[in-house]
C-alpha cells in the first residue's frame, strides 16, 4: 500500500446480492432506504450523496471492486 491510500478490505454486507449492497456501502443507509431490492438495473439517484461524492470534494479518486 502507498503512503496516503487508505484501503477498506472488510464490511459487512447489506443484502445477500450485489446491487443492494452496493448501494449500501456508497450511501451508509440500508438498502431499503434507496429502493433497490434485488439484482436490478436500477440505479442511485444523480442527487444522492455517496462516500465516492465525499472522496471527490476532497480531491481523492476512488474505485468499487467487487465479483460481477
Amino acid at each position: 500500500s502507498s503512503p496516503g491510500v487508505l484501503r477498506l478490505e472488510r464490511f459487512y454486507s447489506g443484502a445477500p446480492v450485489c446491487s443492494p449492497t452496493r448501494a449500501s456501502v456508497q450511501t451508509g443507509r440500508t438498502p431499503r432506504r434507496d429502493c433497490i431490492f434485488g439484482v436490478e438495473v436500477h440505479a442511485l439517484p444523480k442527487t444522492e450523496f455517496t462516500l465516492a461524492k465525499a472522496a471527490a470534494k476532497k480531491g481523492m479518486a476512488t474505485a468499487h471492486f467487487g465479483k460481477g
